[in-house]
Order: structure tokens, then sequence, then C-alpha cells
């Protein structure tokens, strides 16, 4: 994940572009965010969205907006690798991969642990509203 622009360029909104490896899955857990609204814009390959009214899919060329308390989790089910901006307003919501970045350290395959993501994701969820 790379921010390509954030809270420091004076932007009402952040945008950040994500790439995801064939297979990959975020934490699958559904979440929302209760500050931000977001969409997510496919620039390659394929992004599954579960979210409490069903399944999206989307591929590339295609947007899937999400309001705020709009429960999510996104994966690359498909055998390639896969692009998307999210674009998040208003803007600083970007701070939350920095702060969770510095909570992984060089242990990136804690977030696939249970017990690693209740030590350190969910301490940043509640800091930055995500439910």
């Amino acid at each position: 994940m790379t921010i390509k622009l954030g809270t420091e360029h004076g932007a009402a909104f952040s945008l950040a572009l994500f790439e995801a490896e064939a297979g990959f899955q975020a934490p699958p857990e559904l979440h929302s965010h209760t500050r931000e609204d977001w969409a997510a814009y496919v620039l390659a390959g394929e992004v599954a969205f579960a979210t409490d009214e069903g399944a999206i899919r989307a591929g590339s060329g295609d947007v899937v907006l999400f309001r705020r308390a709009t429960r999510f989790a996104w994966s690359n089910p498909g055998e390639h690798p896969a692009q998307f901006l999210a674009i998040y307003a208003p803007a600083s919501f970007e701070q939350f991969f920095a702060d969770l970045g510095k909570a992984v350290g060089d242990q990136p395959d804690a977030l696939s642990d249970p017990a690693a993501m209740g030590r350190i994701v969910r301490p940043l969820w509640q800091r930055y509203g995500i439910h």
C-alpha cells in the first residue's frame, strides 16, 4: 500500500494505492469506518468486497463506494495481482496505515495471527473509529 495523497497536501480527501497478490485476503472480519466515506477504483485484476448485503466483485474500471458505517472486508480472489485506488473523505485516514506499519514493524505475518490482530490492530481500530 502506498499513500499517493495525504493530509499534508491540504486536500479534503486522501488517496492510497493498494496492490494485492493473487489470493490475498485482508483481515476477513467485516468492519466499518465511522469517520470516512471511501471508494475503491479498481485499476487491474479483480477485488472482492464482502458486505452485510452480500458480495461485490469489482474488475478493472469499476468503482465501489462505501459510506460511513458500511461493514466490509476485501480480498483478491483472482489468479493475478490486483490494484485499486482508495479515496478516503475526509482526509487523514491514511495515517492509520503509517501507524499500522510502525506497530507491525518487521513482523508483517503478525496480521494473519488472530492474537496479533487483537494486540496490534484493535487498539488502532479504536483510535481511528473503525468498528
